[in-house]
């Protein structure tokens, strides 16, 4: 099995390596955060009666860890379909589900234990910088001055993770994905699906309710705080029906510009992409703007300091899966171009010139970041308008809006130009 796990990988190399990015990441994340740790005991003397700033670096870890095995399902789904042809060809060689899921999952720890590997090496001289920049929003009283090293027990420590998560998570959804359920089977997840998104609505407009009728600010504001929890499950719960509804909006809009005409069909005709692409960026969009609102408003009524505590539960809760995150949307995007080589192909043989290529990739690039952009702010505005409604019926006026209002467009260029690059560089391979 470790042999054809070798062999597969090596012939399938090019589009394995498309997943370096999310485990590179995921891999400097740990490297930075264990060797936080392991340096905090070897000075434990210096901490001796002051409170345990541990937990400061385990969090990014298990964070960075869940949010690490959540995106791995969309990867194995991509390269699923890239490989497909050839996992038939070994289905009809006898291979059960569960030794293809060790193929696919062995292969995925093999690249993710190389790319952790760099991925540690990179966080060595960013380490004592990572503390630092920790001890500016914590202070010297929680974090002294201390030797920050790298340690050889959290180099063990980062590639056993970052391939352990790998290929636990590589394994379920390997086998989870060639399943065939029965026919009562596949009866049952449908009205389980029903069931669950009605469940979510009533949950969510439940929520809402709450916010109106609830007696105090306290009160109130559990609400909203419960709410942007909710919509956590709303964003999964629209995509990627809304995106595919505002793409044919848009399209009748801009059905003069034939860049904008390709780049709309083929983004329709990318469900899974679209869908992965949209439902990871919408969640961490969806927290971080939520936490903005929540602590420009809500927060700083009962804490003097609720703008450096945003700042430290950023850090701290939402830091590492927003890079993982990133990480994935270049993860994904390669994946992709890698389904739109034949596409490409198609394209040249049509007499498609580079620049109307580029053109074409823009347009794509846009249109990704115009839909989570207008589905962001509008599941934020909900969270802004209830939260000015709670602040209004109390006496204290309308919320602010200068966070997420901020905020968002800076993600937006920066997800645009990530989506835009990757896509280039990897569809001008197939190009020339």
């Amino acid at each position: 099995m470790i042999r054809l796990i070798y062999y597969q990988y090596h012939y399938y190399q090019k589009q394995w390596l498309g997943t370096i990015p999310v485990f590179l990441v995921a891999g400097l994340i740990i490297g930075l955060s264990l060797n936080g740790v392991f340096s905090i005991q070897t000075y434990h003397l210096v901490f001796e009666h002051k409170l345990d700033p541990t937990p400061i670096f385990l969090f990014p870890i298990f964070f960075g860890g869940l949010s690490l095995f959540l995106i791995v399902s969309n990867l194995i789904r991509f390269l699923m379909a890239i490989l497909s042809e050839d996992f038939e060809r070994w289905k009809v060689l006898g291979t059960s589900r569960l030794q293809l899921s060790f193929l696919i999952a062995g292969q995925l720890s093999l690249i993710a234990g190389l790319s952790a590997l760099v991925g540690y090496l990179l966080s060595v001289p960013l380490t004592g910088r990572y503390y630092d920049f920790l001890q500016y929003f914590f202070g010297k009283d929680l974090l002294p001055e201390i030797q920050i090293t790298a340690d050889f027990r959290a180099f063990l420590g980062t590639l056993l993770l970052v391939t352990s998560l790998a290929f636990l998570a590589g394994l379920y959804y390997s086998y989870r994905q060639m399943t065939e359920p029965r026919a009562w089977k596949r009866w049952l997840s449908k009205v389980w699906a029903i069931v669950s998104k009605s469940f979510l609505i009533l949950v969510w407009v439940a929520t809402i309710w709450g916010v109106v009728i609830g007696k105090s600010l306290l009160d109130k504001a559990q609400f909203v705080f419960l709410l942007l929890l909710v919509q956590v499950g709303i964003c999964y719960l629209l995509t990627p029906g809304v995106q595919l509804f505002l793409l044919r909006a848009l399209s009748q809009v801009m059905n003069r510009f034939y860049a904008s005409l390709v780049a709309n069909h083929t983004l329709q005709h990318e469900k899974v992409y679209l869908k992965s692409l949209n439902s990871s960026m919408l969640v961490g969009l969806t927290l971080l703007t939520g936490f903005q609102i929540l602590s420009q408003n809500i927060f700083v009524l009962f804490q003097e300091d609720a703008d450096l505590e945003m700042k430290v539960s950023i850090v701290i809760y939402l830091g590492a899966p927003l890079v993982i995150v990133f990480a994935n949307v270049i993860a994904m995007t390669i994946l992709a171009s890698y389904q739109e080589g034949h596409y490409t192909e198609q394209l040249r043989v049509l007499g498609v010139s580079k620049k109307q290529l580029v053109l074409i990739k823009v347009w794509e690039a846009l249109s990704h970041t115009l839909l989570i952009f207008i589905v962001s702010t509008v599941l934020n505005l909900v969270i802004w308008g209830l939260t000015s409604y709670m602040l209004w019926s109390t006496g204290y006026g309308l919320a602010h809006v200068s966070g997420f209002a901020s905020s968002l467009p800076v993600i937006g260029v920066l997800l645009f130009t990530l989506i835009l690059l990757t896509k280039l560089s990897n569809e001008f391979e197939h190009f020339i």
